[in-house]
């Protein structure tokens, strides 16, 4: 893969997207697996829709689509800290035009920003590989 997939770890260490992933459906699992298999193989000039989307602030997210649950299920994450890393910040889910939580997009530009906080100074690390 040309891309290594980071993920989101508390100061306690919960490792909140992951635990996210584990417990969606099977069907959900396998539609973000195969969307971050493509992802991961191709530079990021080729994210797009409909398996990506760069929104403001830098963020950006991972968009599959299940339809037999109705249901679209998002990875907010960001490019980095490292070169040629994506850090998955939060997951979830949109059904019927409501987010599940309401509040990912302000959670992933708070934990952006304490990502690159302590990635800068070096105080430890908020992030762990992604087992998808």
């Amino acid at each position: 893969m040309m891309w290594t997939w980071l993920a989101y770890r508390t100061l306690d260490g919960k490792k909140v997207v992951q635990d996210w992933f584990r417990a969606l459906p099977e069907e959900a699992r396998d539609e973000l697996r195969d969307a971050m298999s493509y992802l991961g193989n191709v530079p990021n000039h080729m994210w797009k829709r409909p398996w990506f989307d760069m929104l403001e602030g830098g963020i950006g997210e991972i968009r599959r689509k299940v339809v037999a649950l109705k249901t679209q299920y998002r990875i907010y994450g960001c490019f980095g800290p490292p070169r040629l890393h994506f850090t998955c910040l939060i997951g979830a889910t949109k059904k019927n035009g409501t987010h599940d939580p309401p509040s990912a997009k302000q959670t992933a530009k708070k934990r952006k920003n304490e990502v690159e906080r302590t990635h800068l100074t070096a105080t430890g690390s908020l992030v762990h590989e992604l087992d998808f």
